[in-house]
Order: structure tokens, then C-alpha cells, then sequence
């Protein structure tokens, strides 16, 4: 069946969430309280985190913060333009930071640098985040 949109984004609102967004990854994580709507929904890789367990804002202040405390840095930004569809926003983004070596990964060498692209795509309803579906990867870009 076909989830029919009831909410239709400008993009000023897109921008601006997207915005929020990345601000709370980037360590304001009171944010999460404003963008975030209760039974939000994250679907990313099981090895980060229980997807189920991740339904409200107190949930993602736990979660930006434990991938946060992963790394010596890490900061992340926008690569492309917001994209705008029906109640939906896309974008591409990077990130980059130094390792902590706090992760167990084998590439997590203490004072290495890296850099991650990743897409995110944001469901919005009524004026916040309802869901949100993020793939990442190591680059080299």
C-alpha cells in the first residue's frame, strides 16, 4: 500500500530542519528535543544501535551521543542542496574526525583521521522528524 503525504514541505522548513539536524550531530544535542517526534523511527545499520530502541528525542540524545563519544572529533557537513520531496527531505553529507580508538573497529587507530559520506533521508510530520532512513561509507572524496 502506498502512505499517501499529508504534509507537504517548503523548503525554507526543510532547510531549516535539516539544519537543526545537523547541529545536533554536530554535539547540540538539546535539539533533538525540537526536531525529533515521539514514535520516530531510525533505520541504519544494527551494528550502531537497536533501531527499536531508538522511538523518541531522549533515545537520539543517547544515540548522537554514543557515536559522538567514539571519536576524538568529528564534525559533520553538507555536501549537497537539500532536496524536497512531499513531506520528505534528502541530502548528502560528510563527516570527518579523528579516531579515538574507542570503537573495537579495526580501522579506529588512535589520532587517524577519516572521512564518511552518507545520505540521509527525513520523513517529516507536523513540523518534525518522524523517520529517518541513513546509509554511510568510508571515502576517500
Amino acid at each position: 500500500m502506498e502512505r499517501q503525504s499529508t504534509n507537504t514541505l517548503s523548503r525554507t522548513m526543510a532547510e531549516d530542519l535539516w539544519a537543526r539536524w545537523t547541529a545536533m550531530w554536530n554535539g547540540d544535542t538539546e535539539l533533538a528535543r525540537a526536531i525529533i517526534a515521539d514514535g520516530f523511527y531510525v533505520h541504519l545499520q544494527k551494528k550502531l544501535a537497536d533501531p527499536a530502541t531508538i522511538r523518541d528525542p531522549e533515545a537520539v540524545i543517547g544515540l548522537v551521543r554514543t557515536v559522538r563519544a567514539q571519536y576524538a572529533e568529528i564534525r559533520y557537513e553538507t555536501n549537497l542542496a537539500v532536496l524536497v520531496d512531499g513531506d520528505t527531505l534528502i541530502a548528502r553529507w560528510f563527516a570527518r574526525g579523528i579516531f579515538a580508538g574507542r570503537s573495537g573497529r579495526p580501522e579506529d587507530v588512535e589520532g587517524r583521521t577519516f572521512r564518511i559520506a552518507g545520505i540521509d533521508i527525513l520523513r517529516i510530520e507536523n513540523g518534525r522528524i518522524r523517520e529517518c532512513w541513513t546509509v554511510s561509507n568510508p571515502t576517500e572524496e
